[in-house]
């Protein structure tokens, strides 16, 4: 996977931000599973319930088929 398969959803979701939204697409790169093609983030950073420390945006990983493979939590 690569820049090109990583999508915002909304699509302007930090657009003001370029900056971060280069960060976030790093980070959802290299946390992403072998078999994901395509990966969508989704809206807002927030602290998980987890640990309730850290920022963390939710992802959704998809296949080559479209379908949802795997949904992570990528910690800042």
């Amino acid at each position: 996977m690569d820049a090109s398969n990583v999508f915002f959803n909304p699509s302007r979701m930090y657009a003001r931000i370029p900056r971060l939204r280069v960060l976030m697409v790093e980070l959802v790169i290299a946390s992403a599973p072998a078999e994901a093609v395509t990966a969508e983030v989704l809206p807002g950073w927030h602290t998980g319930l987890r640990d309730g420390v850290y920022p963390e945006v939710t992802v959704n990983y998809f296949n080559a088929d479209g379908l949802r493979i795997d949904r992570r939590h990528i910690y800042c």
